[in-house]
C-alpha cells in the first residue's frame, strides 16, 4: 500500500489546488441557488453546503493522516500503510 506522503502532488487523487477549486465551486453554486429566492433553491443551497462541509472533513482526514505519516517517519517508525 502507498502512504499519502509518498504520492507526488500531480498524482495525488485530491491535491490542495483541486480541493480549493471544488470547494469554491460548491460555494458559488450554493449562492447561485440561494439567490433564486425559491424553496427549491434554498434546499439545493443547503445540500451543496453539506457537500462543502463533507469535503472539508475529508480534506482534514487527508491532512491528519499526512501529519501522522510525517511524525512516524521523523520518529524512525515505519510509515508503511496498513
Amino acid at each position: 500500500m502507498t502512504n499519502l506522503i509518498d504520492i507526488p502532488n500531480e498524482e495525488f487523487p485530491l491535491n490542495y489546488d483541486e480541493y480549493c477549486e471544488i470547494r469554491n465551486k460548491l460555494v458559488s453554486a450554493a449562492c447561485g441557488f440561494s439567490n433564486l429566492g425559491t424553496a427549491i433553491g434554498r434546499q439545493i443551497d443547503r445540500e451543496l453546503m453539506e457537500a462543502h462541509e463533507k469535503l472539508g472533513r475529508a480534506w482534514e482526514t487527508i491532512r491528519n493522516e499526512e501529519r501522522r505519516e510525517i511524525e512516524r517517519k521523523a520518529g524512525g517508525i515505519s510509515v508503511r500503510a496498513h
